[in-house]
């Protein structure tokens, strides 16, 4: 992910990698060094703002965000008011829109959606839970002029035939 510096989400941990003296990556002057140790899932992390979003394992969604007195970044649990909605799903897909409105939406693995509201300058996270008739599948946000549109594949069976609408 890159922020202001270099961020690798492996499964064991989150690393932070910073060029040496020249701001220029080489096999020498390469420095890696861990910021925490939550982990990451398979599911691509996403940019909002100044901050990455993160899936760790059991299904928490961390904002991975530089801390100045700690000199590091840190990974606070965004998803400990809405826990419920998480139980026995996963995130398979999401991405993010900033304007207007500043959100993510991400399609859970029994085909439900969930929105969060993010705004992390006004200490602002909430999860809301969205449905369709049918099966949310993938989700991409777009930007068209001033505003992110967030876009949606649905599966929906009709008569008897599996059709994907955008």
């Amino acid at each position: 992910v890159p922020l202001t510096d270099l961020l690798f989400l492996t499964s064991g941990g989150e690393y932070r990698a910073q060029a040496g003296e020249g701001l220029v990556i080489t096999p020498t002057t390469l420095s890696v060094s861990p910021q925490s140790y939550y982990g990451s899932t398979a599911v691509r992390p996403i940019v909002a703002g100044d901050v990455a979003l993160f899936v760790s394992a059991g299904e928490f969604v961390r904002d991975l965000s530089f801390q100045i007195n700690n000199n590091k970044f840190i990974g606070r649990d965004i998803t400990v008011l809405a826990r419920h909605l998480f139980d026995l799903r996963r995130i398979i897909d999401w991405d993010y829109a900033p304007a207007p409105s500043a959100l993510a939406f991400s399609v859970m693995n029994d085909g439900d959606g969930l929105f969060l509201t993010y705004q992390p300058d006004q200490d602002v996270y909430a999860w809301t839970r969205a449905t369709t008739k049918g099966a949310y599948k993938s989700t991409c946000s777009v930007r068209e002029g001033e505003f992110d549109v967030i876009y949606v594949i649905v599966e929906r069976t009709i008569d008897g035939n599996t059709v994907s609408f955008i």
